[in-house]
């Protein structure tokens, strides 16, 4: 499932790290990484499909739209 980002993307990807490295409450190691995440977002928004749909490979559908959200709502993307 692994689609090429764009710069844009990869600066994004950048600043939501910085911004994540800030939380105080990250208690356990996350089994994706930022870019994985987003490749499964742009996948989302590239085919269409429900996030329901997602293939699982590491994480739930609901950790990928949890962050969706986040990003959305911080205005970074």
């Amino acid at each position: 499932m692994r689609i090429q980002l764009k710069n844009e993307l990869m600066h994004a990807i950048c600043a939501f790290e910085a911004k994540r490295s800030n939380w105080p409450n990250l208690r356990r190691k996350r089994k994706l990484t930022t870019a994985d995440i987003l490749d499964r977002i742009v996948f989302v928004c590239k085919t269409g499909c429900q996030w329901s749909q997602l293939p699982v490979n590491g994480a739930s559908y609901k950790t990928v739209y949890h962050y969706f959200r986040y990003l959305v709502q911080s205005e970074d993307i």
